[in-house]
């Protein structure tokens, strides 16, 4: 059996949190990862490891002078909680699409996401259709209203 160490970081809480799909990061009020799940780490295509103990500009250089980092210190300092759609650019250059949600939490602020690329790529993908649908459909009418005004022009000329 493991130590009493061991077991308290196996509480039944966190075994659920690092179970989960969406992402959850457990920020202080210096900004630093107290707790980050599996799926908060793959969503920065980074590890645990990696994240917690460091502050999240150390992670993410640049990313105070962002419109999120900017809700996360309105969170921090007056409590509120926020939903935010983030695109996030990771280093290769590709994007990924989150939802977050920040709320106030007594360490500092928690930060839920939940990977919304798929969705994303498919509503554009669906947009793309219906306007090559109405396109087409534009094309079609123009067709039908050039086909009667030749037959028009023919019967004239009969």
């Amino acid at each position: 059996m493991g130590t009493k160490e061991e077991f308290s970081d196996r509480t039944p809480a966190r075994s659920t949190l690092d179970s989960l799909l969406e992402g959850i990061q457990i920020l202080d009020r210096d900004f630093r990862y107290v707790y980050v799940n599996d799926a908060a780490a793959r969503h920065g295509r980074t590890t645990v490891s990696a994240l917690v103990g460091m502050r999240m500009e150390e992670c993410y250089p640049g990313i105070e002078g962002t419109e999120l980092f900017g809700l996360l210190r309105s969170c921090m300092s007056a409590r509120t909680p926020h939903v935010f759609e983030n695109r996030f650019t990771y280093p290769d250059g590709t994007t990924g699409d989150f939802e977050l949600r920040i709320e106030p939490v007594p360490e500092g602020v928690c930060v839920m996401s939940i990977d919304v690329s798929g969705r994303r790529r498919a509503e554009a993908k669906a947009a793309d259709a219906d306007r090559r649908l109405a396109l087409s459909e534009r094309m079609e009418s123009i067709g039908r209203l050039t086909g009667g005004i030749a037959h028009d022009f023919n019967t004239y000329l009969a």
